[in-house]
């Protein structure tokens, strides 16, 4: 399957979620198939960041649209950061973790979950995993797997 196949998924399904979410918030299946969005579009943004000739326009675009969705979102009244910061640090982190700065993965989980940045640290942890084993898909399968079924036990580790 391409990149252009996947991104085709990924907007479908991130479509269908947000129907769900806005419009039929009592149809939980539509919020179901929205979840298969997150991951694609994650994987993608990685391997786009790795491989991209220019990360500084890259860098530029993420933030120019992260900047603008927050005024749209503040406009709206939602209590979230979106998602293009949650890119823009990822944007940071790869950078750092190219210079050998691995450990820093821990310092942007931290600030993506105590600033709100939608999806926080799992968001970041996603990422990091996407990009360090950007040619090692089972390795990216199985952090995957890992920090999902993390995050969906947290709340019973009470």
């Amino acid at each position: 399957m391409n990149s252009r196949t996947l991104k085709l998924i990924a907007l479908f399904t991130m479509i269908i979620d947000h129907v769900g979410h806005f419009l039929f918030p009592e149809l939980i299946i539509l919020r179901v198939i929205g979840r298969i969005a997150f991951p694609i579009f994650t994987y993608l943004f990685a391997l786009s960041a790795r491989y991209t000739h220019n990360r500084l326009q890259l860098g530029i675009r993420v933030w120019v649209s992260a900047f603008l969705g927050q005024i749209i979102l503040t406009v709206s009244h939602a209590e979230i950061i979106g998602i293009f910061f949650l890119f823009g640090l990822a944007l940071i982190l790869f950078e750092l973790i190219d210079r050998g700065l691995d450990f820093s993965v821990l310092i942007f989980a931290y600030a993506a979950e105590y600033f709100g940045v939608d999806y926080g640290a799992y968001g970041i942890l996603t990422l990091y995993f996407f990009y360090k084993y950007h040619d090692q898909f089972s390795k990216q399968a199985l952090s995957y797997i890992f920090i999902t079924l993390l995050y969906v036990a947290l709340p019973f580790m009470d």
